[in-house]
């Protein structure tokens, strides 16, 4: 998706304050508050009337929600939001999810430019040693390297056993950290490939560099804005605008800075509000 240039806004229609009050929900994660607050930022600019919903448990919790008619909308993540695996591929998955949601009277939108995807990074001084920032570049060093995953990664198709069926990596070693010390293994030189998401808010600092997934090991993990067929009809065409708007600013490095400003402590409302009048879509 092109990048948007800076000083447009959203167009506001006065007549969208009479439409129905559209009811956003999201996951109860810091990242999933975040998008519906620049969700209904967008809605809100462009005349709609919004609540939010930021309790919903999970994404199965969510769809069903959004299918009983007890939110109109919500932002899924495209590899995992129908509950089983789609295709590799952006635009296959992005159909099937289309065609799946379609059939329950509800529809997906475009996909943002970024994704909250597993991924792998290192660190830059060991991104300048290899050929490339493609995870395939590692595979005449892997054996002197060492891989850092969740727990159970040499057995997880997201870990070290899909990097060795997909792309024919074998690690010299392969350790389990926990979650929440990730980057701190590779920071402090524990492993020299990690496992992380990809808008860890830890990759802003920019000392880390992710590898592309040029093999397409990860389903894509962009996020797509679910909304009933009902809401959409009601809406008109000022909504998918607000939404497509919005999301050709959310670009995989501005979400990981979102996401450290977030992590600094500042309310995701105001990084929301920050980023819709930083980026010109309101004023």
């Amino acid at each position: 998706m092109p990048a948007r240039p800076a000083g447009e806004p959203i167009p506001r229609d006065e007549a969208n304050r009479a439409r129905p009050v559209v009811d956003v929900g999201t996951l109860n994660f810091p990242e999933q508050v975040l998008l519906g607050r620049l969700y209904a930022g967008a809605l809100r600019a462009a005349g709609y009337r919004v609540r939010v919903r930021s309790d919903l448990g999970s994404e199965a919790a969510a769809v069903r929600a959004l299918r009983r008619g007890k939110i109109d909308a919500f932002p899924g993540y495209l590899g995992s939001v129908l509950g089983r695996p789609v295709p590799r591929g952006r635009a296959a998955a992005y159909k099937r999810v289309r065609e799946a949601f379609a059939r329950r009277g509800v529809a997906a939108l475009p996909p943002t430019p970024f994704e909250d995807a597993p991924g792998f990074a290192v660190r830059r001084s060991t991104a300048r040693r290899l050929p490339g920032t493609r995870l395939s570049d590692l595979r005449g060093v892997a054996r002197r390297l060492t891989l850092a995953g969740p727990p159970g990664c040499a057995r997880r198709e997201d870990c070290a056993r899909g990097l060795r069926r997909v792309y024919g990596l074998r690690f010299r070693r392969v350790r389990d950290v926990p979650l929440a010390r990730r980057h701190a293994i590779l920071r402090g030189r524990g492993a020299h490939v990690g496992a992380v998401f990809t808008t860890d808010a830890d990759l802003a600092r920019g000392d880390l560099v992710l590898l592309r997934d040029d093999r397409h090991l990860i389903p894509p993990y962009p996020v797509t804005l679910l909304v009933r067929d009902r809401t959409l009809d009601d809406a008109g065409r000022s909504l998918p605008n607000a939404v497509g708007l919005l999301q050709t600013t959310l670009t995989t490095p501005t979400v990981q800075r979102l996401n450290a400003s977030m992590a600094r402590g500042v309310p995701p409302s105001r990084v929301a509000s920050r980023h819709l009048r930083r980026t010109g879509l309101v004023r």
